[in-house]
């Protein structure tokens, strides 16, 4: 599930994650990774709100962990900030200029690191500006959902989508691919995703609901209580 209190720093320079930690003054939870595999593993488990990605080592890591971000289904749409830490010593670069020209971020900036520096503080603008953007985005589509809804003049359109049975397919890719169409469009007030399609297992509708509302459009969850018990049946209604 989405953790919408959580914000994941992933670098090899650690005093990154202290600079995260003050520029959100305690409001929210920060996770580390010091790698990019552990990155990966963490964005993958935790969704936090967003992602803060600074210099790795070796040089590249941080390039090849932001393609498998957005190339992964479950991590593609989380806010991803981009931090260079400059210093007299040291120039802790997140990615190379040729990477740079390839990057698909939603923030960056470069920040200075001595004694007297303001950097928390810089840090914070394009956190918060990355937390109000969505936000906003979020607030925005279940808006013309409930409004569609309310108004009898408006004819609300809802997009069915059926999950396939793996974690990891293509019929997962395209039910997400079809929700980011149906976003830009603007025609689709909702998808709607069934739960174990034909009395079949497949990707818990939760899980991808999630997904769907990231991307900016509000997602109606089908429930199916067949062959749950009572326990099975209320823990699903809780994570909805």
């Amino acid at each position: 599930m989405s953790n919408v209190d959580k914000i994941l720093v992933i670098s090899s320079f650690p005093e990154l994650m202290e600079l995260a930690k003050e520029a959100i003054d305690g409001s929210i939870e920060v996770s580390y990774a010091p790698n990019q595999q552990e990155g990966l593993e963490k964005a993958r488990k935790e969704l936090p709100q967003m992602i803060i990605l600074g210099f790795m080592e070796p040089q590249g890591s941080a390039f090849q962990l932001h393609k498998k971000l957005r190339e992964g289904w479950i991590t593609r749409n989380i806010p991803l900030l981009l931090v260079d830490i400059e210093s007299k010593d040291h120039s802790h670069r997140v990615l190379s200029m040729e990477e740079g020209l390839q990057v698909e971020a939603d923030e960056y900036i470069s920040l200075p690191y001595e004694k007297g520096s303001d950097s928390s503080a810089l840090l914070a603008k394009p956190i918060a500006n990355l937390k109000e953007r969505l936000k906003n985005r979020l607030k925005e589509r279940a808006n013309l959902l409930k409004e569609a809804i309310l108004d009898p003049e408006t004819f609300c359109v809802t997009w069915e989508q059926v999950p396939g049975r793996g974690a990891f397919e293509m019929q997962q890719e395209k039910l997400i691919e079809d929700a980011r169409r149906a976003v830009g469009r603007g025609k689709v007030h909702a998808i709607s995703v069934t739960d174990n399609p034909g009395g079949n297992p497949a990707i818990s509708t939760e899980i991808l609901c999630t997904e769907i509302k990231k991307l900016g459009i509000e997602p109606l969850v089908h429930v199916a209580f067949r062959d749950k018990n009572r326990n099975q049946c209320e823990s699903l209604l809780y994570g909805v």
